[in-house]
């Protein structure tokens, strides 16, 4: 086993449906290498970007512009 932490660098991470800042397979798969890790007692850090809002909605105004709503996290 390592005796200093690895660091695993993502853009993205799945870890919880509460924090919606992943997309698809990628944060997926960091997310469960984070998991299996943690069950494993591995010393992994997982860093990324901390994301002051989740995925926006977006619409079109009646001139034409996008428009976008955000959900804070």
């Amino acid at each position: 086993m390592p005796k200093r932490p690895i660091a695993y660098f993502s853009a993205e991470f799945a870890l919880h449906q509460s924090l919606p800042i992943y997309a698809g397979g990628l944060g997926v798969l960091a997310g469960d290498l984070c998991k299996e890790a943690s069950d494993l007692g591995l010393p992994v850090i997982g860093v990324g970007f901390m994301y002051p809002q989740g995925y926006f909605h977006q619409r079109i105004s009646s001139e034409g512009w996008q428009e976008e709503a955000y959900e804070y996290l």
